[in-house]
């Protein structure tokens, strides 16, 4: 599958898309470029114009392209969830000072989908947690280890009734919490733009 990629770092996003999408994008103001090594250095080291925050690769084949910049990096794969309860609230909490989702990363040979409900688990002290299917995927950039890792992270929707939560503290965690899907905007706006994405594939932002 020739799929798109969005891969987000810090305030910039790079975008891996076909060569057939070029026309629709040539015109959106972003910047072009298609050989991932000789940029990817100036992008990590934050030497693009602060003006120019969106980038693209085009590509023959976006899936190939995604696999030779995953070369570059620590490839993490991890794995969470947006859950709903029966009052229509979504299960939120705060680490270090930003609004997130629960999510964690994938033990050796653990299933993507037992990942999932572990860490929100783990992380939330919610039980009785369901899986009621795939939502999205979402790609990060980091600094890790003296490096750079490239996280990939499964969302999965889940349902859970309302419940008392406990946050995982050692995961930096203060706080964990019921919200309202009408409240969404105080969520919005403090939190990371991979959630932006999720929130919007769920239909919960425009």
């Amino acid at each position: 599958m020739n799929q798109i990629y969005k891969i987000f770092y810090d305030k910039v996003t790079l975008h891996i898309i076909p060569e057939t999408e070029f026309q629709r994008y040539k015109n959106s103001g972003f910047y072009e470029f298609k050989d991932v090594k000789g940029h990817l250095d100036k992008l990590l080291e934050h030497n693009f114009a602060q003006s120019e925050k969106q980038y693209f690769i085009t590509a023959k084949d976006t899936d190939d392209t995604f696999e030779a910049l995953k070369k570059h990096f620590i490839f993490i794969e991890a794995a969470g969830g947006l859950v709903r309860n029966e009052f229509n609230e979504i299960l939120t909490m705060v680490r270090r000072g930003l609004n997130d989702l629960p999510k964690g990363k994938c033990e050796k040979d653990e299933p993507i989908e037992q990942t999932a409900l572990r860490e929100v688990e783990e992380e939330c002290g919610v039980k009785k947690l369901t899986i009621n299917g795939f939502l999205t995927a979402t790609y990060h950039i980091y600094p890790y280890k003296g490096s750079y890792a490239l996280k990939k992270t499964w969302w999965y929707n889940m349902q859970a009734p309302k419940q008392e939560l406990y946050p995982q503290v050692e995961e930096d965690i203060t706080e964990v919490k019921w919200l309202s899907v009408t409240k969404i905007n105080a969520f919005t706006s403090n939190t990371f733009p991979t959630l932006l994405e999720v929130l919007q594939k769920a239909n919960l932002i425009p």
